[in-house]
């Protein structure tokens, strides 16, 4: 019986691809990006990646996104956040800023919330939008009293109450858009949990999609971050021009086929979508 030959990460001598696992850009691989942007750390620190330089994700991998704008302005601060509240008892919630550093390195702000009996809201109404299916509200939420905390809503969709500790995670809701305008709360509900929180935010978006990108910084007014293009030199793999499927390998095991065009041996590669780390794309 013939041996057969397997090379010793595993693949066979055949696998036709790049891998993007080593934290840098592989022979025959070139990146653009117009805007600079952020990935999150392994410790939660937000990392911002200047203009034309690709993004690692913390347990390896590259990233990759698509054109996206943070519709709400001052992203890292919800001081300038209306407040409100309703049903008896019921406080506006107070926002200070605080010791604790958000993921960007500055100071985080403390919101404290008070439902009495009813609900104590923040919220922020952005007008003036284009048309689209749906919006995304995300948001950076820690607490130094693990419990239940306020719940996101999105206009009219309001999530469950978020279940924040002393980590710095996100919470996201989507809805279905109402034409031009979305409104994004944070809504303690004394009738969902308890009748007082405090926590800490930080990293507040509005996209025009169903789903979170990686966190784009804000200041007076909305920001966006370009699209990423990774280009990839087929020839040296021995790939032939025309349309062609390659496969998608992601870090947490997924993999996708996606088509693009090769055309003089090069190929600008779609993208996955999800903001999922890619381990390698091999064609297949």
């Amino acid at each position: 019986m013939s041996a057969i030959a397997i090379r010793i990460d595993g693949r066979s001598p055949r696998w036709r691809g790049f891998d993007f696992t080593a934290g840098m850009l592989p022979p025959g691989a070139t990146f653009q990006r117009g805007t600079v942007a952020t990935v999150m750390s392994d410790d939660g620190r937000a990392i911002v990646v200047p203009v034309d330089q690709p993004r690692y994700a913390a347990g390896g991998g590259l990233v990759l996104e698509g054109l996206s704008s943070n519709l709400l302005p001052d992203s890292r601060s919800v001081a300038g956040w209306d407040r409100d509240r309703t049903g008896s008892g019921a406080a506006d919630p107070v926002v200070t800023a605080g010791p604790v550093a958000a993921p960007d390195g500055l100071a985080a702000d403390r919101v404290q919330f008070d439902a009495g009996a009813g609900q104590s809201r923040l919220s922020r109404t952005i007008a003036g939008l284009g048309a689209t299916a749906v919006h995304c509200f995300s948001i950076w939420l820690r607490s130094d009293a693990p419990g239940v905390g306020p719940a996101l809503a999105l206009n009219a969709t309001v999530g469950a109450p978020a279940q924040v500790d002393a980590q710095w995670r996100r919470f996201v809701v989507s809805a279905p858009a109402v034409a031009g305008s979305a409104t994004c709360r944070l809504v303690l509900d004394a009738a969902a949990g308890p009748a007082t929180a405090s926590i800490w935010a930080w990293g507040a978006q509005l996209e025009a999609s169903a789903n979170a990108s990686l966190p784009i910084a804000t200041g007076a007014s909305a920001a966006t971050r370009a699209k990423d293009r990774l280009t990839l030199d087929w020839a040296r793999q021995g790939v032939a021009d025309g349309a062609r499927e390659f496969d998608y390998h992601f870090i947490d095991g997924g993999l996708a086929r996606l088509g693009t065009i090769v055309s003089g041996g090069l190929a600008m590669m779609a993208l996955p979508g999800g903001g999922r780390p890619i381990a390698r794309i091999a064609a297949p």
